[in-house]
């Protein structure tokens, strides 16, 4: 932590500050300072060292730290209960074990998971040193039917954050994939826990996978046609801890939009849908159906006009587009 604070403090800098500012600053010791530097510089942190003027950062690796994140992140969210892993089995598994030691809005980010999980149990790849992989707890006073609505307010959160970090415009596949040039660049997998007695609301849990800086090469060639990344779609590099913030930010904006009953969320999510105005197949128990979606209802269900005229709006379940992940 105090390796975190101090980068922090060297990066909200305007060029050098001295050991004894951030000694005071931290109220740590100048050996603390010292040894929090240089295992900032042995973790690849260009750091200038001029006596009389103190420290000034020159240039800082594309990490996923505590430190790292809560630079970028305005005063108002550095409070945010924020905790960072550099490997783990899955952040959504981990926040479902702890959350009672978790408050509302608590956030877990990690560089690299064993056991990432997608929706129905798909495995989600989480390579260390190049996407994000993040999960937010919730624990609003609400009851549980009130939250079916949830992933499509996070879907915009999240292209909300890619937006204001990148300058680009994802757009989403119904219900919850993040696009960027038909190809899959981001996941959520939003999970809900309510006590077996009282049936009230213990938590709602958002699961957020994001492919930040993967070329091409980098996925299998069974997912060749489904997934690409966020630098692929920008043509260069992206800083992994300034896009993590943004989506923490966005997220918090989103919650409170959601707690108030903004319903323009609706209205936002259905201009970037991908999905609409596109011909669909609907893959049911009974055999697949193929229709065309013509639009996003209040609740963000989406309603598909079939061969005979008929529509229906579908609000769980899974649906191809033709055109994406290699559906021809």
């Amino acid at each position: 932590m105090t390796k975190d604070n101090v980068l922090i403090l060297l990066k909200d800098a305007e060029g050098y500050i001295s050991g004894e500012d951030i000694a005071r600053e931290l109220r740590l010791s100048r050996v603390s300072v010292n040894k929090a530097v240089a295992s900032l510089i042995s973790d690849g942190y260009e750091i200038s060292s001029v006596f009389g003027r103190g420290y000034r950062l020159v240039s800082s690796p594309d990490l996923l730290t505590l430190g790292e994140i809560a630079s970028y992140l305005g005063p108002e969210h550095r409070k945010t209960h924020l905790t960072v892993f550099e490997t783990i089995d899955s952040t959504n598994t981990y926040l479902k074990q702890h959350f009672e030691e978790f408050g509302d809005l608590s956030c877990v980010v990690a560089d690299c998971q064993t056991g990432g999980r997608g929706r129905r149990g798909r495995t989600f790849m989480s390579p260390p040193r190049t996407g994000i992989y993040m999960s937010f707890i919730f624990k609003p006073d609400r009851e549980p039917y009130l939250c079916q609505d949830f992933t499509g307010y996070m879907a915009v959160a999240v292209s909300d954050g890619i937006k204001k970090c990148c300058g680009l415009d994802p757009q989403i596949k119904w219900t919850n994939d993040i696009i960027m040039g038909d190809l899959k660049v981001s996941g959520i997998l939003t999970e809900i826990a309510v006590e077996s007695e009282s049936r009230e609301l213990q938590y709602l849990i958002s699961g957020i996978g994001i492919n930040v800086n993967q070329t091409a090469s980098d996925f299998p060639e069974e997912l060749s046609e489904i997934a690409g990344s966020i630098s692929m779609a920008a043509g260069h590099k992206i800083r992994r801890a300034e896009l993590c913030a943004c989506v923490i930010e966005s997220v918090h904006a989103m919650y409170d939009a959601w707690l108030s009953g903004d319903r323009s969320y609706v209205k936002r999510y259905a201009e970037r849908c991908i999905t609409c105005g596109r011909e669909v197949k609907v893959l049911k128990v009974s055999g697949d159906v193929t229709g065309y979606a013509v639009g996003i209802d209040d609740e963000f269900g989406l309603i598909v006009r079939y061969a005979d005229g008929s529509e229906e709006t579908i609000r769980f379940g899974e649906v191809s587009v033709r055109g994406l992940y290699g559906y021809r």
